[in-house]
């Protein structure tokens, strides 16, 4: 252990250790959520090229709710297609098939090729209009847990200054690891060559997997590629990055340490082949899972029981991807899968929606219910499923009559998101006994609020790109979404609390978003989604009991009897149902 030298002490809630995507991620997503964090890399500079360079769907719609897809799709390239080549009967190169890259149901139906670099600069950025930055040439050498001593800032990291030389002393509450904190346990390993350059071929920052034995001379590289490619003719112009790639497909024991003080993210807690394109993803997915349960916890909302859900949850998934990985790189090493693409292409049909994450599915726990309490057509393209991410709808804002994607009304801002699918029912008593549920002293919207507002406030309209200083007392966002005429329905006569979150109210145009969603557009359904996009929680316009019911197995409570809305504000909002219902 390092000894205490006096000098610098730095004190923050969160210390992110290792700027790769996961640790920016979660730098990022803090961040926003108002939490005081600290991201250190022991890198005089971020990564310019190379390295990962595949966004898959899942990992872009995340993206666009941080408002971060847009300046990486301008520099990226969209990979929609994917062809598998093979020799034929004569022993010539030749393609035998096509297909979608991306068969999932969503949005983003291509995979996003933006290396690395451009990655991570876009998360500097973003960083740098937040006032915040990378501590650059950073690297922490030990750290210590001291619940007694300290409880206030338990973890003391010992963070080496190669500027100045020194050993600095950081206080922090959590720790979280990204690449370079290496605490895994090894499972097997595989070499493999990796080259990204400029190929005139029309190609995309091509990956040339290259034989175990070969060196990275660049006469080798180029040797080799005639024979892989031949009879095409192929020559390297360029080389902007080229390393010899270590296989290791490994997942740690556990992604908390014992203190639970101390968290494993992206390449320190699990790593894989690149042959999937998952690395970055998982590790990006990791960071979104675990930091909006930190924000909670620290900001005393939230029992730090809580926080055990991410293991649970993400090694989980890690798991699933690690076994399907080492058997689709194992194919690279077998004759006779190299000879017959048919073989990989069955195996990356069968991981399609695995692969774009949009088929990740948490198991029942903590936070993911799977009982669900109403009719869900499960035949349905996307039917709202607990554990799984919330599928997003092209919907019609009332507010202006905007046809907008539902991704960019839910910013990541650490809160959950209550949906009432109410269909064809906003002039039934079903609907009115709802609000009046949604706006009593049970209510799950201000159950948990420290101090209740003197009087009901006005949600403001907030997306994507609106984020910053709006609504920061709620924990809970409110979306109405109907399949009625919305010129026929008047905002301001909706009963409370629908008239407070009128910049949430939607009409899906045919009951197309129901539909897909399983909904029927006669009974309608509750879906309590999580600041992490999954959904939590699927239950019937008659249960909003068991909103509050979910969210009080690990939020604090600090009311006790407050009415939120007053029975008078109540009773009179309501007239609009009683005339209707």
């Amino acid at each position: 252990m390092p000894p205490n030298i006096p000098g610098v002490n730095v004190f923050t809630d969160v210390l992110v250790v290792g700027a790769g995507p996961s640790g920016y991620m979660a730098a990022l997503t803090l961040v926003r959520y108002g939490v005081d964090v600290r991201i250190i890399d022991k890198r005089p500079v971020r990564v310019q090229n190379g390295y990962a360079s595949g966004l898959q769907p899942r990992t872009q719609e995340i993206l666009q709710t941080l408002n971060l897809l847009e300046p990486l799709d301008t520099k990226g390239n969209r990979m929609s297609e994917t062809a598998f080549w093979g020799p034929d009967h004569n022993g010539i190169l030749s393609r035998c098939f096509v297909g979608p890259e991306v068969t999932s149901t969503t949005n983003f139906t291509h995979v996003l090729v933006a290396d690395q670099g451009v990655t991570e600069a876009a998360f500097d950025d973003e960083l740098k209009s937040r006032s915040h930055a990378v501590s650059r040439s950073m690297e922490l050498v030990h750290y210590t847990y001291d619940s007694v001593a300290d409880r206030q800032w338990p973890v003391t990291a010992y963070v080496r200054n190669y500027s100045s030389g020194a050993i600095e002393v950081w206080h922090t509450k959590y720790l979280i690891g990204d690449s370079g904190f290496r605490a895994y346990v090894q499972l097997q390993q595989k070499h493999l060559d990796k080259l990204d350059g400029n190929i005139p071929a029309g190609l995309v920052h091509p990956s040339i997997v290259l034989p175990e034995n070969s060196t990275l001379l660049f006469e080798i590289l180029q040797e080799c590629l005639y024979e892989i490619m031949a009879p095409f003719d192929i020559e390297i112009t360029r080389v902007s990055w080229i390393s010899r790639y270590r296989i290791v497909q490994s997942i740690a024991n556990r992604f908390v340490d014992f203190s639970q003080r101390v968290y494993l993210v992206g390449d320190a807690c699990h790593t894989q082949s690149p042959k999937a394109g998952q690395s970055m993803n998982l590790g990006m997915l990791d960071s979104y899972n675990l930091t909006w349960k930190l924000s909670l916890v620290l900001k005393g909302m939230a029992s730090p029981g809580l926080l055990e859900t991410y293991q649970m949850e993400r090694r989980y998934i890690a798991n699933q991807f690690i076994e399907f990985d080492i058997k689709f790189a194992h194919l690279y090493l077998q004759k006779e899968a190299l000879s017959s693409p048919e073989i990989f292409c069955t195996v990356w049909k069968q991981s399609h929606g695995f692969i774009s994450g949009c088929s990740h599915r948490y198991l029942d726990g903590l936070l993911t219910r799977s009982s669900v309490r109403a009719r869900i057509n499960q035949a349905a393209k996307e039917p709202l499923t607990p554990g799984k991410r919330m599928h997003t709808m092209s919907l019609t804002r009332h507010m202006d009559g905007t046809v907008v994607d539902l991704l960019e009304d839910m910013p990541s801002n650490g809160r959950f998101h209550l949906f009432v699918f109410a269909g064809r029912l906003m002039t039934f008593a079903v609907f009115k006994a709802l609000a009046n549920s949604l706006a009593s002293v049970g209510s799950p919207l201000t159950y948990f609020f420290k101090d209740g507002p003197a009087r009901p406030e006005v949600f403001e309209h907030e997306n994507i790109r609106q984020d910053d200083v709006r609504n920061r007392n709620h924990y809970l966002d409110l979306f109405l979404i109907h399949s009625s005429n919305h010129l026929e329905i008047e905002l301001s006569k909706l009963p409370a609390p629908f008239s407070l979150w009128a910049t949430r109210v939607y009409e899906d145009v045919d009951g197309i978003g129901h539909a897909t969603h399983g909904v029927s557009e006669r009974d309608g359904a509750l879906a309590l989604v999580r600041p992490d996009g999954v959904i939590g929680l699927v239950t019937s316009l008659q249960n909003p009991k068991g909103i509050l019911d979910y969210l009080k197995d690990f939020m604090l409570e600090f009311s006790s009897g407050y009415d939120p809305f007053g029975a008078a504000f109540r009773d009179s909002s309501c007239s609009l149902g009683d005339s209707l219902g």
